[in-house]
């Protein structure tokens, strides 16, 4: 699994949400969301920006640039 992929699983576990609230955040399938955890298929960058926003997380952090997992912009 790539650093984006478990950044986003623990985000989602942290807040007790499953795939499916992923899924309906980001008005697409469920098994979508599955692959991209699974690391069948990598996260469209539209993707990460939301997850971002939802969390209200550095896309920095998610993406393994930074280890500074506060949000810097609105």
């Amino acid at each position: 699994m790539d650093i984006v992929a478990k950044r986003l699983v623990q985000l989602r576990a942290e807040r007790g949400e499953t795939q499916t609230a992923v899924a309906k955040v980001l008005h697409i399938t469920n098994p979508a969301v599955c692959c991209w955890e699974n690391g069948r298929r990598h996260y469209p960058l539209w993707a990460v920006i939301e997850l971002c926003k939802h969390y209200g997380v550095s896309a920095d952090w998610v993406l393994g640039l930074s280890e500074e997992r506060e949000r810097r912009w609105s």
